[in-house]
C-alpha cells in the first residue's frame, strides 16, 4: 500500500497541558464541519466522530473522555466550546502544536 498512513514516519506533537488539549479537542470535534468531503448543518449528524460521546448523546465506546469530563462540567458546556468555534487568536495558538495550518472560522 501506499500514502502517508503506511509510509514514511507518522508525525505527532505531545499535547502537555489543559489549554491545549482543550482547544485540539474542539479542533478534532470541529473538522467534519470545515471538511469538503462532508455536508453538515450541525456536528451531531455526523456520527463518525466521538463527538456525540463527548455530549453524551452516544455510549462513550469510541473514545475515553475522562480528561475531558475533569476539565468541563457538563456536556451542554463543551457543546457551547465547540458551538464557540476557533478564534483567530485561538487559531494562532493551535498553529503552535500543528503540522498544517488549522482552520480559522
Amino acid at each position: 500500500r501506499r500514502g502517508p498512513l503506511w509510509q514514511g514516519r507518522f508525525k505527532a506533537i505531545s499535547v502537555s497541558d489543559d489549554q491545549s488539549f482543550l482547544q485540539v479537542s474542539r479542533y478534532i470535534h470541529l473538522n467534519p464541519l470545515h471538511s469538503s468531503h462532508v455536508r453538515l448543518e450541525k456536528l451531531e449528524e455526523y456520527p463518525f466522530s466521538s463527538y456525540l460521546d463527548a455530549i453524551g448523546r452516544r455510549d462513550e465506546k469510541l473514545c475515553d473522555h475522562s480528561r475531558l469530563r475533569t476539565l468541563i462540567l457538563s456536556s451542554k458546556e463543551y457543546r457551547e466550546f465547540v458551538a464557540a468555534g476557533i478564534s483567530e487568536s485561538e487559531g494562532k495558538f493551535l498553529e503552535k502544536l500543528a503540522i498544517e495550518s488549522p482552520f480559522v472560522d
